[in-house]
């Protein structure tokens, strides 16, 4: 029969240190073995090793199973003991003989006593593995140091440097996006005091700023102290004159290659003499004050000296504007490789990015300049001009988009009468049938069997055939959608005159308009409104293919009203600088542009040459006009004048939207 031994060995040396080396002597010891009056016993696992004992009263006895557990002032061990015809007598007399054995055995338990000592039979083993319960060992979740800890020195200083140019070009450009994401100076300046971070980025912000005085110094130009986000003038001016003083005392410093003389050498004593002489010496805690009342001191003197450090550096730096990235401007400042290394992945990456991102804009502008055009006057379409949009809008998931929200915003009804009254080829009519089975639909309650929005992606795809592009099936899709557009005034509507819905064709070409970047699926997170950007492209691209159709377009432009006073006058400022560049493009005086009708009516030709008339000299003369008139009539004015060119789009998005897209088509 198995017994279970237990003893408590106790001794005032054993606290969590030695208490661990006791246990592992412990441990040495049990596989050593002992000896009793009648029995030696070994480790189990070592039995073959040893003889088998001769005589009547040494038997073969072993160790089943052990656990040793330390606590300060103590350590329990537990033995389970085995052997052929082991009784409970011999068990107690081997229990005494292991106590012995482990306070004689090493040097660190010498000075432990026997707390106690128990003996008691084992019915059975825990399970087949184990004679004792497994140890439950309590997995310790508290981390002894913070992530940043964990980071080497020179991790920090790359970090904070970062984090400083993330901020300094902030501050030239509030909102600029930094990688995907907005790095604003007030995130980094209020994260230093939440994340204790002062040490490594005033570190930093001193090198740096001696770094870029240098910079400007060698550029030979100064830029004005300007103050966009937050901090205190007084104290940004002050020190923006001491550092420009310092970079020109520089040769008093000494040997550039001393070590002792490095940017950071000078860096440390220029911030640590300002932070003295103006009372931020956030490093320092007061004893005369509170603790709570000495952190929120030093917290304050920390932001405060932030905000002046990376204010300078926006003066200082301001040569680099252009820079696409943080890394780029480290890389100006600091001829560092490692620096140098990263601004060249990142600033490519930048790259790879933005242009990527502006082929799905460029996308967008097609599609929607298509679609708006199908709408109103899909006779459009049919130019050279027109197909050559179609041509790079239909192959687009921003084409499909919108081609799927028109459909849907019209409603069943108008788009099955359209289906039914044009003779359209079977490819693209029997896909558009199951479109607007689908369609009628999602007018149900809901079906729990299948989903109609996905039958109707499913059908439009069909009915394009989009891995193999027919200028024949995008045009029968669009002559659908005209037809929906001018039934959706008409008693084919339902829905017409309800509050919500479509009910013709001005309405809908205005809704794409005004959610270009939902239906399009253009959301790219930029400073200016996706769907204003993808209406102004879309008004550039009408404007190369029909001039006359501008107006019209321009008056359904999304940023025309709003509850921002400022919109209207922007809108204004905006629609006369259109006819200004307009006319520097062709090289041609106001007075010399000719406006041929200008419009379907005596009234808005009229409006044109009065644009025309004022155009460079007194827009105020036409201040009591809606915004949408002046804005309609100022974009006709450049469709006319740019009308003459002969290129591709790539001037009317010049001018309209302020950039272009690369080489357009041409015709």
């Amino acid at each position: 029969m198995p017994f279970l031994v237990q003893v408590m060995i106790s001794g005032t040396g054993l606290n969590e240190r030695e208490s661990s080396r006791s246990m592992e002597a412990i441990a040495a010891a049990i596989a050593e073995g002992w000896e009793s009056r009648w029995s030696t016993f070994f480790d189990a696992d070592d039995a073959d090793g040893h003889a088998q004992a001769d005589g009547p009263e040494e038997a073969e006895r072993v160790v089943l199973d052990e656990q040793i557990v330390g606590r300060p002032g103590s350590v329990d061990v537990q033995v389970v003991l085995g052997g052929p015809g082991l009784g409970l007598e011999e068990a107690a007399l081997s229990a005494t003989g292991l106590a012995r054995h482990l306070t004689g055995w090493s040097p660190e338990l010498l000075a432990c006593t026997i707390a106690s000592v128990q003996v008691s039979e084992v019915d059975q083993p825990y399970d087949e593995n184990n004679w004792l319960k497994p140890l439950e060992v309590e997995e310790d979740l508290a981390a002894r140091f913070s992530l940043t800890d964990l980071m080497d020195s020179p991790l920090h200083e790359l970090a904070a440097g970062y984090l400083l140019a993330g901020g300094v070009r902030s501050l030239w450009e509030p909102g600029r996006r930094v990688n995907g994401s907005v790095l604003e100076a007030r995130d980094v300046v209020l994260g230093a005091v939440e994340h204790p971070w002062g040490r490594e980025l005033t570190a930093v912000l001193g090198r740096l700023l001696v770094q870029a005085a240098r910079l400007e110094a060698a550029s030979g130009e100064r830029a004005r102290l300007t103050m966009t986000a937050g901090g205190h003038r007084e104290l940004a001016a002050a020190l923006l004159g001491r550092v420009r003083a310092g970079v020109e005392d520089e040769e008093e410093w000494g040997d550039e290659d001393d070590a002792l003389d490095s940017d950071d050498l000078r860096g440390h004593v220029l911030l640590e003499q300002f932070m003295e002489d103006f009372g931020l010496a956030w490093n320092r805690v007061p004893d005369d004050l509170p603790r709570p009342l000495a952190d929120e001191r030093c917290d304050r003197q920390l932001r405060e000296l932030l905000w002046a450090g990376m204010n300078v550096l926006a003066a200082l730096c301001a040569s680099q504007k252009a820079v696409t990235n943080p890394w780029q401007l480290l890389a100006a400042l600091d001829q560092d490789t490692v620096v140098e290394e990263l601004a060249q992945r990142e600033t490519a990456r930048v790259a790879e990015w933005a242009d990527a991102e502006n082929e799905e804009l460029r996308e967008g502008c097609y599609s929607l300049a298509a679609v708006w055009l199908a709408v109103r006057a899909p006779e459009a379409l049919r130019t050279s001009r027109g197909a050559a949009v179609v041509d790079v809008a239909a192959g687009s998931g921003a084409f499909l988009g919108l081609i799927n929200a028109s459909l849907l915003e019209l409603g069943p009804g108008p788009v099955g009468a359209a289906l039914e009254q044009l003779d359209v080829p079977a490819t693209v009519a029997m896909p558009m049938a199951a479109f607007v089975r689908a369609l009628e639909a999602t007018c149900l309650p809901q079906d729990a069997e299948g989903d109609p929005y996905d039958e109707m992606g499913h059908a439009l795809d069909a009915a394009l055939a989009r891995d193999a592009h027919e200028a024949g099936r995008v045009l029968a899709l669009t002559q659908i959608l005209h037809r929906a557009a001018a039934l959706s005034a008409t008693d084919a509507n339902p829905r017409r005159d309800s509050e919500g819905y479509i009910s013709s064709p001005e309405e809908l070409s205005a809704e794409l308009l005004t959610n270009a970047k939902m239906h399009a699926g253009v959301i790219q997170g930029r400073e200016t409104d996706e769907s204003v950007l993808l209406s102004l492209g879309a008004l550039a691209l009408v404007a190369w293919v029909e001039p006359t159709l501008a107006g019209a377009l321009a008056r359904e432009l999304p940023d025309l009203s709003g509850s921002d006073p400022l919109i209207e006058p922007a809108a204004r400022l905006r629609a006369m600088r259109w006819v200004t560049d307009a006319l520097a493009v062709v090289g041609v005086h106001a007075d010399e542009l000719a406006i041929p009708g200008g419009g379907d009516t005596a009234a808005e030709a009229a409006d044109l040459r009065a644009v025309l008339s004022t155009s460079g000299r007194d827009a105020g003369l036409l201040a009591d006009w809606p915004v949408a008139r002046l804005v309609s009539a100022a974009a006709g004015v450049t469709a006319a004048a740019l009308s003459g060119l002969s290129a591709g789009p790539d001037a009317a998005f010049e001018v309209f939207l302020g950039s272009g897209f690369g080489a357009g088509p041409s015709t």
